[in-house]
């Protein structure tokens, strides 16, 4: 009966823009909406931010740049590949 009545608990809040997601985009559409006086407001499921950007180590992978192209031979093809499968392992 706890678990039914906190789900019935009733939360009211106006904003201008609702962000789901901490993530770098979330982050970044939270920033942009505030430097442009909205009133924002970013929802995160978990209690850090920073999404899958945050597990990534930091690490951006950018087929075809020129950082990449000095470092690896990927092609167009296994660039999408990857991208598709979500992974890079082959």
């Amino acid at each position: 009966m706890q678990a039914a009545a906190k789900a019935e608990e009733e939360w009211d809040a106006e904003t201008d823009l609702l962000v789901f997601g901490g993530g770098a985009g979330g982050l970044s559409a939270s920033l942009f909406g505030a430097k442009a006086a909205l009133r924002v407001l970013l929802c995160e499921k978990i209690s850090q931010l920073g999404g899958t950007t945050g597990t990534s180590g930091g690490v951006v992978w950018i087929p075809g740049s020129a950082q990449a192209r000095r470092r690896e031979s990927t092609t167009r093809s296994s660039a999408r590949a990857n991208i598709k499968t979500g992974s890079s392992r082959k």
